[in-house]
């Protein structure tokens, strides 16, 4: 079976080896089952030198051998050099393929463990390629970009930055993500995207309860996780192309931590689709597609310069003496008490697990700011700025 099935994907022609260019097709026995991964390797990769990789998922439903043609990712990497990893979700029945992502997938409801699945990915490329291990990258459209940022929430020590497409993450997510160290996150939604409204949702699939949060409370909720500053700068791209019925308006949460990027995308007008990548008769399900950029090159733009080199880096509950701001008691019942020591004006701010400000002020020098939390609902808020992120029970 497992010989018929490579047989296949070869005949398809997408997975052919052209002009240096190489396919390695292999599969990884998880849970039952073999869960099958393409690694496309450019012309110019000698297995000498030390390269990035870009792990490039499937959306709900789809497929490792659907996703070359949908995303084009294969010709950014032949110019950029990197290489591009396809791997396919868990076969459910007939219906292929998901991601355990936390949504209510049938990878979800069978109990699949996707990030233990990753881990064993990661573990066998290392083996088969000279893989660059402070350059492992992970993007996705829909369900990709779910399982995308579940990689973000779980498995930082490894995936350096996320791209996810046409997703968001559930309150409950929110909750219990908790990265070892701040990751880049690039976003790109699309304000008229009808299966991941841009202006969140509440629903139940197949039995899970679940609540997405507006797009702006899912960037807040990334620029609090990795200090940056929760009021992005604005900047509208270039219209190129008059015809596609969209444009783009780029945030970027600056001030973050160890120069991690917080950036979203918002495809005005733009729709359940890959920006760049156009597909009519998909787009008669899925909505407008941008032509103004083309998502893959904007995604490598943004991964290139991104490692895992600030790993010391830590979103904590604990009291640190190396760390330039504070909060105690922790967990705190009435008075919270904020020290901080900056060499410059500092924001700094609470915020709750929505994103919205609480508490700010500009600080400099040494400052003792006591807050009056007794009146704050219990649950977890954050306190941002300076150099760190800390994380706030409120009892």
């Amino acid at each position: 079976m497992k010989r018929y099935l490579i047989t296949i994907i070869f005949s398809l022609g997408w997975w052919a080896t052209a002009s240096g260019q190489t396919w390695v097709i292999d599969s990884i026995y998880h849970q039952t089952q073999y869960r099958y991964y393409g690694a496309y390797l450019p012309a110019a990769y000698n297995g000498i030198t030390p390269w990035p990789v870009v792990l490039t998922l499937h959306g709900g439903g789809g497929n490792a051998l659907g996703t070359v043609g949908f995303t084009q990712m294969n010709n950014v990497a032949d110019t950029a050099n990197f290489i591009v990893v396809y791997p396919q979700g868990t076969q459910v029945g007939t219906n292929c393929c998901s991601w355990a992502a936390g949504v209510g997938s049938p990878s979800d409801t069978l109990g699949i463990d996707d990030i233990l699945f990753f881990n064993k990915l990661l573990d066998t490329l290392i083996t088969q390629f000279n893989v660059d291990t402070n350059k492992i990258y992970s993007t996705g459209l829909s369900q990709g970009g779910f399982m995308s940022q579940r990689l973000a929430c779980q498995l930082s020590n490894r995936i350096a930055a996320v791209a996810p497409l046409c997703s968001n993450l559930d309150s409950l997510q929110m909750i219990s993500c908790n990265p070892t160290r701040s990751i880049s996150v690039f976003v790109i939604n699309g304000t008229a995207d009808l299966l991941v409204p841009y202006s969140g949702a509440t629903f139940t699939n197949n039995g899970w309860p679940l609540t997405y949060f507006p797009t702006d409370t899912l960037m807040n909720f990334w620029a609090l996780k990795n200090g940056c500053y929760t009021v992005p700068i604005s900047q509208n791209l270039a219209n190129t192309n008059l015809t596609d019925n969209s444009t783009i308006t780029r945030f970027e949460y600056n001030n973050c931590n160890c120069g991690v990027q917080t950036i979203l995308y918002q495809v005005n007008g733009g729709g359940h689709t890959w920006p760049g990548v156009e597909n009519p008769f998909y787009e008669l399900i899925a909505g407008e597609t941008n032509e103004d950029i083309h998502a893959s090159a904007a995604i490598w733009n943004f991964f290139k310069n991104k490692s895992l080199n600030c790993l010391t880096t830590e979103i904590t509950d604990e009291f640190e003496t190396n760390k330039s701001i504070h909060a105690f008691p922790n967990p705190v019942e009435n008075m919270l008490t904020i020290s901080s020591k900056t060499n410059f004006p500092t924001k700094l701010f609470v915020a709750d697990i929505l994103g919205r400000v609480v508490w700010s002020k500009i600080v400099k020098d040494e400052e003792i700011n006591p807050i009056d939390f007794e009146s704050q609902p219990s649950g977890i808020y954050f306190l941002g700025g300076g150099d760190r992120c800390i994380k706030i029970l409120k009892k």
